[in-house]
C-alpha cells in the first residue's frame, strides 16, 4: 500500500511493503544496561500443569518478564521522572509521523562520550524540515544486539544537543543508546530538560532508546510508525518503524 502525505509544498510517497523495523525483540538474552535484570520468558506453571506443548501440554503458554528500561527497546513518558504518575497511554497522541533519520560516526572511544549538536551534521534544509521527530542512529560501536552496557559508561546526548533539539520543536526522541543521560547521572538532567519546561511536565513527548538500524546508509526524511502496548506504566518495550520515501 502506497502512503501520500503533503509536506513543505511538495507530496512525499511511502511504500508500507518496505518496513524497516527498529526494535529490538523481546526475547531471552542477557541484553540490558543500568544492571537491571535481563528479560526473561518461560512456560506458566499452575499445579501439575505447565504451559509447554514440549513438557506434554496441550498448548503454549508463557510468562514473560520484563523490565523495559534495561532489556531493549522502549518508549517512555515523563512519567519515568516525575513524582506524579503519568503513563505512556496517556502520552501517546499521534502513532504515525514525520521524522528525521541521522547517521553519527561516534569517535574509536566512546567511553562517557556526550553527543554534540556538531555530530548531527544538519543541514540547513534539514533545519527547515517542520518536523517534531528525529532518529539517531549511531556506528555499532558495540554488538547493540546483545549489548550488556552496565558500568561501560556509553555515549549519551550533551545538555547543549538536547536543549537544540528543544529549540527545534522536537517531541519525539529516538536513539540507539541505552539512555540519553550518562550512566552515572543521577539527576537525569537530560531528561528532565527535554521533559521539563518552567516546572510543567511536557506530557506529549516521548524518548525511544535501545533502537537498533542496521543499514548505515539511510537517512533523511522518513515516515515513523510508532508501536507501544496500551499500559499503565511510564514506559512500555516498543517497536518502530520506519519508511523511507520513494
Amino acid at each position: 500500500m502506497k502512503i501520500s502525505i503533503p509536506h513543505n509544498h511538495n507530496t512525499l510517497v511511502f511504500d508500507t511493503e518496505q518496513a524497516i523495523l527498529m526494535g529490538l525483540p523481546v526475547e531471552n538474552s542477557n541484553r540490558e544496561c543500568f544492571n537491571l535484570p535481563p528479560t526473561h520468558i518461560s512456560p506458566v506453571i499452575v499445579g501439575r500443569w505447565t504451559g509447554s506443548v514440549a513438557l506434554g501440554s496441550n498448548c503454549n503458554v508463557d510468562n514473560l518478564f520484563i523490565s523495559p528500561h534495561g532489556n531493549g527497546t522502549h518508549t517512555e513518558c515523563c512519567g519515568h521522572i516525575s513524582l506524579q504518575h503519568h503513563t505512556l497511554k496517556d502520552s501517546m497522541t499521534q502513532y504515525m509521523l514525520l521524522a528525521y533519520l541521522v547517521q553519527i560516526q561516534l569517535p574509536e572511544d566512546t567511553t562517557n562520550y556526550a553527543l554534540k549538536v556538531s555530530d548531527l551534521n544538519w543541514t540547513d534544509d534539514a533545519l527547515k524540515l517542520n518536523i517534531s521527530a528525529i532518529i539517531i542512529s549511531t556506528n555499532d560501536y558495540v554488538d547493540k544486539r546483545n549489548a550488556q552496557y552496565s558500568n561501560t559508561q556509553p555515549p549519551y546526548l550533551s545538555l547543549e544537543l538536547i536543549e537544540f533539539l528543544n529549540s527545534k520543536g522536537i517531541k519525539h526522541l529516538l536513539l540507539d543508546l541505552p539512555s540519553i543521560d550518562a550512566e552515572n547521572d543521577q539527576e537525569m538532567i537530560g531528561h528532565h530538560t527535554f521533559f521539563k519546561e518552567n516546572d510543567n511536565w511536557l506530557t506529549e513527548k516521548t524518548i525511544t532508546e535501545m533502537n537498533y538500524i542496521a543499514d548505515k546508509n539511510i537517512s533523511g526524511l522518513c515516515l515513523l510508525q510508532m508501536q507501544v502496548l496500551n499500559i499503565d506504566s511510564d514506559a512500555s518495550p516498543s517497536n518502530p518503524i520506519i519508511y523511507l520515501p520513494i
